[in-house]
């Protein structure tokens, strides 16, 4: 599914991009930490890379 972001979003029905908020802060809620953790190992797990470049 595309979400529209910015400026985009004017074109779009207020109901309809209401709808989508909602789905998406559900997603948000049921996801971000997890994604944050793992966002944080990678990075972890890597940094010696940029020392090398």
């Amino acid at each position: 599914m595309n979400y529209p972001t910015g400026e985009k979003r004017q074109h779009y029905n207020k109901e309809y991009l209401a709808a989508l908020d909602l789905k998406l802060a559900v997603i948000d809620r049921e996801y971000k930490e997890v994604i944050q953790e793992k966002c944080l190992e990678i990075i972890e797990k890597f940094s010696d890379i940029k020392n090398r470049c």
